[in-house]
């Protein structure tokens, strides 16, 4: 999205003027994709944050998405044999519950919160803050994560990063809400995962999390 359309979702959504809602708010995009894109920004109480903006459309763009994906999967369930015993009827029906769920950012914002309660007294998990005033079901305003991308560090060679150790506590983590906490994160790739200061794991995008 242009800025210009970023800028008018977001003063639509918080009732207000861009510059007045934040102190500073970057016209180019921090990273982008299907739903929506980031840009990063600074509350007018200072704090540096990532704010996460719906893309016009998306939500009608998905609705014919989805119709075809259902119709080819109807055709194909009762055309071939081979590919029948797979039920993508019922995969695309679960693909069209969890999307709508995404597309709505307060489930991630609630999402966020669950997840920051459940490692509370972890000290190597990081959640970023959520700031409730600057988030809508198209908006989502979060602590800027100043870090590192998993995936980055599985291809440095940076002594700072200690492998073995972020294997074990990425497990960890990941045992403990899948087995103990019944919440779970549920796109956990390695751009998902930021390694923050003493191999700190910091969970983003948390649209996808479930109960187990």
């Amino acid at each position: 999205m242009t800025y210009d359309e970023v800028k008018r979702i977001v003063e639509r959504e918080l009732n207000g003027n861009i510059d007045e809602l934040f102190a500073e708010f970057s016209k180019e995009s921090l990273a982008t994709a299907s739903i929506g894109q980031v840009h990063e920004a600074r509350l007018i109480s200072g704090e540096k944050v990532a704010v996460k903006v719906q893309k016009e459309g998306i939500a009608d763009s998905l609705e014919y998405d989805i119709a075809i994906m259902k119709y080819l999967a109807a055709q194909i369930h009762k055309y071939n044999e081979d590919f029948r015993k797979y039920n993508l009827p019922a995969m695309i029906d679960e693909f069209d519950y969890t999307i709508h769920i995404e597309l709505d950012f307060i489930n991630e914002q609630v999402n966020m919160k669950q997840l920051e309660a459940n490692f509370a007294e972890d000290e190597t998990i990081y959640i970023p803050i959520a700031y409730s005033d600057y988030c809508t079901s198209k908006i989502l305003t979060m602590e800027f994560i100043d870090g590192t991308k998993l995936s980055d560090v599985i291809e440095s060679d940076n002594e700072e990063f200690d492998k073995p150790l972020l294997a074990k506590r990425a497990i960890d983590s990941f045992i403990r809400q899948v087995l103990i906490d019944g919440f779970f994160h549920a796109d956990p790739h390695a751009g998902n995962i930021m390694i923050l200061d003493d191999n700190v794991l910091c969970y983003i995008d948390l649209g996808g999390s479930w109960n187990s």
